[in-house]
């Protein structure tokens, strides 16, 4: 575990919308070499909108 829950809630966290998020995880992904998909790297990001940021993403996700 990278990290707990508070970087979700904290106020000062990176991702504020769907798209930072989906940026952070664009960038996680590249850092750690995963080499995902565009499709790979859609599904994580609104996993994580949905599950964890409450965040409201795009129509196509």
């Amino acid at each position: 575990m990278c990290h707990d829950t508070s970087v979700y809630t904290r106020e000062n966290r990176t991702a504020r919308d769907y798209e930072s998020l989906r940026a952070e995880v664009d960038r996680w992904q590249s850092n750690v070499s995963l080499n995902w998909s565009e499709d790979e790297i859609n599904a994580v990001s609104t996993w994580l909108a949905k599950r964890y940021y409450g965040f409201s993403c795009p129509s196509d996700c």
